[in-house]
C-alpha cells in the first residue's frame, strides 16, 4: 500500500473511533424531554380548535430560476407556483395530497433582461468594486431576490383565495432575517424605490417605508429592549394616535412599555433625532416629557402596501414597463427584498386574522440553535434537567438524527422538538462559575415573538425503527391568541448589559399549533415515493414543476438571445462579446471532448 493510502486509512480509522465514542456519549445522554412524540388525538383536537370543522384548501409553494448571458446582457427568469390538496377536519383528520393539482391562478413568473454595465445599479455591492470576487454572487442575488418575492406573492394569493393551510419550501424566519437586513440598508441609503409612488391613500413618503419596515401593519409585538426601545416608543405613539388620542408623556410610555423613565428619556432623544432626520415628518409635538406623532403618519401601511402591489405588477403583471427602472431610480435587490419583507408581514398578519396555518419546511440546515442556546434556556426554565447536554455533532439536524436512532425506543416517530422562538438563533450560552449566562451571539439579540421553530422527523422503517426519514425543521409565525401562554421571561446580556427577553419557549404544557403542524406534516408525505418519504408531498410536486418550468425557460431565454441579440452582435461585429470568455472556452472544450470520444 502506498504512503498516502496508508495515511488515509489510519486517519479514517481514527475518525471512526472518535465517531464511536461520540455515539456512546450520546447513548448515555438523556434528552427525551426535548422531544414531543406525535399524538394523533392531540393534533386532531388542535386542528379542530384552530381551523374548525370542514374541508379546507392546503397549498404548498416553491420557486425556481434560470439565467442566460448574451452580448454583455443578462436574461433572468424566475417563477413560483403552488400545488394544492385538501385538509378535512371532522371526527377524523384526512389530508388528501395524492392528486395534487396546480392552477394558473397560483403561479407567477417574470423574465427580465439587464446589461452587465448596469449590474452595479441593481446589485449595489458591486458599486464598491471587487468585481471579480463579487460578480457571480451579485448575478445570482438578483433572480434569488425576485424568486423570494414571487414565492411570498403566491402565498398571499393563496390566503386571499381562502386557503387555510399554506406551506413554504424554506424558512420564514430566514427570509425575515435577510430581507430586514436589506431594509435597514435601504434606510441607511436614504431613499426607496417606493418613495414618490402615487396611491389611492396619498403619495408614499420615505417615513412610510421606514415605519412599514419595522412595524408592518402595526399588529406585531415590538420589544422594549435597548436596541429596539426607540421604535417601541414610536409604535406606542402611533397606536395612541390611531385610537383617537393625541400624545403620551414620559411616565405613560414607561408604564406601557414596562421600563424605567430614564430609559424612556434616552429613547425619546433618539426618536427626536429620527424626526429631525426625516425633516419633521414624524412628530407633531416633541419635548423630553411629551411626544405626539403627526396625523399624516397614519395610513402609512395602506400607502406602502399599495406601492408593493404596483411593483408586483411591474415584475409579474405582464406589462411592458421595464421593472428595474422607475423614472430615474433603479430598483435594487435591496428594494426587492424590502418588498418581500412587507409581503411577509402581510402574510403573517393575515394568517393570524383569518386563522390560516402558515409554515415553512427547511430541508438542509446547519443551524445549532438547540445545542447552542435552546437547551440551556430550557434548563433555566426548569424544562430540562441540569445534567442535560448536547455536545455531539456540527449541527442540530445531525445531532437529532443520531439521537433519535440511538434512543429509538423512547423517541418514536413522528416527533418534533419543543418549539422555540427564532430569536434563539442569535443567542449563545456561556458557562460561568455562578451558572449559565445567555448572551447575544453577536452584538444584540434579534426580535422575539415573530417566528417559532422546531425540528421534526416523520417516519421509521422496519420493526427496529433504525431506518428513519430525514430530520427537517419547520418554522411558523407566532399566533398571539394561541401562543401567548408559552412566553417566558429570560435575562440575556446584550452589549455587556442585562436585558429582559420575553420570548416564546414551549416550557410548560404542549403547544397546540406545534401538535397541529406535526399532524399535518405526518399526513402529508408520500411513502410510495422515496424522495418524498418524510417530506411534504405538495412541496415535492411543486419543486419538480418549477424546476421543469426553469428548464423550459432556459430554452426560450436562449431562443430570444439567438433571435434578437446574436443578429445584432453579428451586424455590429461584436460576436466575441456576445458570450463571456469562460463560457466560450467551456463550449469549445465540450466539443473537443466529444470529438476525442468519437475518434477514439
Amino acid at each position: 500500500m502506498s504512503f498516502p493510502q496508508e495515511c488515509l486509512r489510519q486517519h479514517v480509522k481514527s475518525l471512526l473511533k472518535e465517531f464511536g465514542e461520540r455515539i456512546d456519549e450520546l447513548a448515555a445522554t438523556s434528552l427525551n424531554q426535548l422531544f414531543v412524540v406525535g399524538d394523533r388525538a392531540r393534533g386532531a383536537e388542535a386542528l379542530r380548535r384552530f381551523l374548525g370543522s370542514g374541508r379546507f384548501r392546503y397549498g404548498g409553494i416553491d420557486g425556481s430560476l434560470a439565467v442566460e448571458e448574451r452580448l454583455e446582457m443578462l436574461l433572468f427568469y424566475v417563477c413560483a407556483s403552488a400545488f394544492s390538496g385538501y385538509v378535512e377536519v371532522g371526527e377524523e383528520i384526512l389530508v388528501d395530497v395524492s392528486e395534487a393539482e396546480q392552477g394558473a391562478s397560483v403561479e407567477v413568473s417574470a423574465a427580465v433582461p439587464l446589461w452587465f454595465e448596469d449590474l452595479h445599479h441593481v446589485s449595489p455591492a458591486l458599486a464598491r468594486g471587487e468585481w471579480d470576487f463579487r460578480l457571480d454572487r451579485s448575478i445570482s442575488n438578483i433572480p434569488n431576490a425576485l424568486m423570494t418575492f414571487a414565492e411570498l406573492s403566491v402565498a398571499k394569493k393563496l390566503l386571499d383565495d381562502g386557503y387555510r393551510v399554506v406551506v413554504f419550501d424554506g424558512s420564514l424566519s430566514g427570509i425575515f432575517s435577510y430581507t430586514s437586513r436589506d431594509f435597514r440598508r435601504v434606510v441607511g441609503r436614504g431613499w426607496s424605490a417606493l418613495e414618490g409612488l402615487e396611491t389611492p391613500y396619498g403619495e408614499i413618503s420615505f417615513i412610510d417605508v421606514y415605519l412599514a419596515g419595522y412595524f408592518g401593519d402595526g399588529s406585531f409585538y415590538f420589544p422594549p429592549r435597548r436596541r429596539f426601545l426607540r421604535m417601541a416608543v414610536a409604535a406606542e405613539l402611533i397606536k395612541e394616535k390611531e385610537k383617537g388620542g393625541e400624545g403620551l408623556r414620559k411616565h405613560e410610555l414607561a408604564q406601557k412599555l414596562g421600563v424605567s423613565e430614564d430609559l424612556v428619556e434616552k429613547a425619546i432623544k433618539r426618536v427626536v433625532k429620527t424626526d429631525e432626520r426625516f425633516g419633521g415628518k414624524l412628530l407633531e409635538q416633541a419635548s423630553m416629557d411629551y411626544l405626539e406623532v403627526r396625523d399624516e403618519v397614519l395610513g402609512y401601511w395602506d400607502r406602502v402596501w399599495s406601492g408593493v402591489e404596483q411593483l408586483y405588477d411591474r415584475f409579474f403583471g405582464g406589462g411592458f414597463d421595464y421593472p428595474f427602472r422607475i423614472g430615474d431610480k433603479w430598483v435594487t435587490t435591496m428594494d426587492v427584498n424590502t418588498l418581500s419583507l412587507f409581503t411577509l408581514f402581510s402574510i403573517c398578519s393575515q394568517a393570524s386574522r383569518s386563522r390560516a396555518l402558515v409554515f415553512g419546511v427547511v430541508k438542509d440546515t446547519s443551524a445549532t440553535d438547540v445545542s447552542r442556546s435552546v437547551v440551556d434556556a430550557l434548563k433555566i426554565a426548569n424544562r430540562l434537567p441540569e445534567e442535560a447536554e448536547l455536545r455531539w455533532g456540527k449541527s442540530d439536524r445531525s445531532l437529532l438524527s443520531m439521537y433519535s436512532v440511538v434512543h429509538r425506543k423512547e423517541v418514536s416517530t413522528p416527533w418534533r422538538t419543543l418549539e422555540y422562538d427564532s430569536c434563539f438563533s442569535t443567542i449563545t450560552a456561556e458557562r460561568r462559575e455562578e451558572g449559565v449566562l445567555l448572551r447575544a451571539a453577536r452584538r444584540v439579540v434579534g426580535r422575539e415573538q415573530l417566528f417559532v421553530r422546531a425540528y421534526f422527523q416523520l417516519r421509521s422503517i422496519g420493526e427496529e425503527g433504525v431506518l428513519r426519514s430525514p430530520v427537517f425543521a419547520y418554522d411558523r409565525p407566532l399566533y398571539p391568541e394561541y401562543d401567548s401562554h408559552h412566553l417566558v421571561e429570560l435575562e440575556v446580556s446584550e452589549e455587556g448589559k442585562a436585558s429582559a427577553l420575553r420570548a416564546y419557549l414551549e416550557d410548560r404544557g404542549r403547544a397546540c399549533l406545534g401538535d397541529a403542524v406535526l399532524l399535518l406534516l405526518s399526513l402529508s408525505d408520500n411513502p410510495n415515493v422515496i424522495e418524498a418519504l418524510g417530506h411534504n408531498y405538495l412541496l415535492f410536486i411543486a419543486d419538480k414543476y418549477v424546476k421543469a418550468l426553469a428548464k423550459q425557460a432556459r430554452g426560450f431565454l436562449a431562443g430570444v438571445a439567438n433571435l434578437e441579440i446574436v443578429p445584432v452582435a453579428s451586424r455590429r461585429r461584436a460576436f466575441f462579446i456576445s458570450r463571456r470568455f469562460r463560457d466560450l472556452r467551456r463550449e469549445i472544450e465540450k466539443v473537443r471532448e466529444f470529438v476525442a470520444r468519437i475518434s477514439g
